[in-house]
């Protein structure tokens, strides 16, 4: 439920030099983490955490994407039963340039590696070239829903609640090629173990909260962990906790 103007308003996205609005956020996170699916990953048991997600180049409809993705570490788990994979995944547009970018730390059952790799030691990429861009541009514009005030220490509750229904959870693990069986298949596993993909989950969170921070005109999650399994039809609501604010320039901040 995205409330920004820059993912929602052709209008304003002309107003910012683009000849259309770009794609979401939450949209492109997704698919990065579901064009990783392969039959390999169906093995895996739980997608424990989502690191330094970045959206790098606009992106528009009618793009057409690919995915490269590097597994950077294999370590077993604390009880030596499974192992843990850190991946780096990298979109890319049909120009071959990077579009968003992240990394992703997943379950699996125990892993024999012949050679077993260290812990994630590649930098993570941090091309702010689009915030930069997006920040130059608007400073011409005047926002018709002025910045809210925010400190430190502030804790928001935000109303809005909403479920993740059956219907909705199959049509995006469908439409995002989210191949995992636990999101999809139930023939293997009842109504009750159906399980929403963490990406969608970060998304809504992220929907969720933006109507009171808005206009939100880029977000990055630098780290975001599972800590319970969403299931389908289970409500879904959010809090913020403000730890930073940060004046950018007159009117913009960083939050």
């Amino acid at each position: 439920p995205t409330s920004s103007y820059t993912e929602n308003s052709a209008e304003f996205a002309g107003r910012l030099g683009f000849h259309q609005m770009f794609l979401p956020y939450g949209f492109l996170m997704n698919l990065t983490l579901s064009l990783a699916v392969e039959n390999y990953t169906h093995s895996s048991l739980l997608h424990l955490e989502l690191r330094d997600a970045l959206y790098l180049r606009p992106a528009f409809p009618g793009d057409t994407f690919t995915c490269s993705i590097k597994i950077t570490g294999i370590r077993e788990s604390t009880n030596g039963l499974n192992s843990i994979l850190e991946s780096t995944h990298l979109l890319s547009n049909q120009k071959g340039e990077p579009v968003f970018s992240l990394t992703r730390v997943t379950l699996f059952p125990r892993y024999e590696a012949r050679n077993t790799l260290p812990g994630n030691t590649t930098r993570p990429m941090h091309n702010h070239h689009f915030k930069e861009k997006i920040l130059a541009r608007v400073r011409s514009i005047t926002l018709d829903n002025p910045i809210a005030e925010f400190s430190p220490g502030d804790l928001v509750l935000h109303p809005y609640v909403r479920p993740i229904g059956k219907s909705e959870n199959l049509f995006w693990a469908t439409f995002l090629k989210n191949s995992h069986p636990i999101h999809h298949n139930y023939q293997r596993y009842q109504p009750g173990e159906i399980v929403v993909s963490g990406g969608i989950v970060v998304a809504m969170v992220l929907g969720i909260a933006g109507r009171e921070f808005r206009q939100v005109l880029l977000p990055e999650v630098k780290k975001a962990f599972h800590i319970t399994p969403v299931k389908a039809e289970d409500r879904i609501g959010a809090f913020s906790f403000v730890k930073g604010v940060i004046q950018v320039m007159p009117g913009f901040e960083e939050i």
